[in-house]
C-alpha cells in the first residue's frame, strides 16, 4: 500500500515501508467532507467561488495541490464554454449555416461570405486561437477566417465546385479571460 495524504499529513500503509496501518480518521468520508462547509453544499451552483477555491486547495494528490480546475462553465447561444482558474478560457460549437450557395469564383474555387459570429460575451480578454472544421455535402469545403478578435470571428467558406450545399462549421477557440 502506498502513501496517503490527508490534511497535509502523510500516512504510510503496512506494505509501504513501515508506519503501520492508515488510521480510519485519515480517510475522508462524506461526513468529513461536509464539515468543510457546514451547510453541506454539494454542487458548484450552491457554492461561492471562494468556497470552491478553498475546497480544491484542500485536496491533495500525493502531496501536490491540484494544478488547474474549471471555475465556470455553461452554454451561451450555441457555444459551450469553460473558464479555468489559471486564466484559460475556451468555447466550442457546431454552427449550422444551412443552405449555402457557392457562386463567387476566385481561381479554381468558389466562395461564400459568412457573417461574423460572436463569442460568449466577455469570455476572452485577447484574440483566441481557433480551429475550424466544416461539414458539408459534395465537393471539398473549408473555412478560411478573415477576422478574429476577442469578441467575434468572420470569414469565407470555400468549395471546389459551385452549387448549393448544407453546411455546418465546427469551432473550438482557446484564449485567456484574465
Amino acid at each position: 500500500m502506498g502513501k496517503i495524504y490527508y490534511k497535509n499529513q502523510e500516512y504510510t500503509g503496512s506494505n509501504g515501508g513501515g508506519g503501520g496501518d492508515v488510521p480510519s480518521s485519515a480517510i475522508p468520508t462524506a461526513n468529513t467532507i461536509s464539515k468543510f462547509d457546514n451547510s453541506a453544499k454539494m454542487n458548484s451552483t450552491d457554492m461561492t467561488s471562494t468556497e470552491i477555491t478553498n475546497l480544491v486547495n484542500s485536496l491533495d494528490t500525493q502531496g501536490a495541490n491540484l494544478a488547474d480546475y474549471v471555475i465556470e462553465q455553461g452554454i451561451s447561444d450555441s457555444w459551450t464554454y469553460r473558464k479555468w482558474n489559471s486564466g484559460i478560457a475556451e468555447c466550442w460549437e457546431r454552427r449550422q449555416i444551412g443552405t449555402t450557395t457557392f457562386s463567387s469564383q476566385e481561381g479554381y474555387g468558389y466562395y461564400a461570405d459568412i457573417t461574423n459570429r460572436s463569442f460568449p460575451t466577455g469570455l476572452f480578454n485577447a484574440n483566441p486561437t481557433i480551429t475550424f472544421g466544416v461539414l458539408g455535402g459534395g465537393g471539398l469545403v473549408s473555412f478560411c477566417p478573415s477576422t478574429i478578435s476577442n469578441t467575434y470571428y468572420g470569414g469565407y467558406l470555400w468549395c471546389s465546385a459551385n452549387g448549393t450545399r448544407s453546411i455546418a462549421i465546427l469551432s473550438h477557440a482557446i484564449g485567456t479571460w484574465k
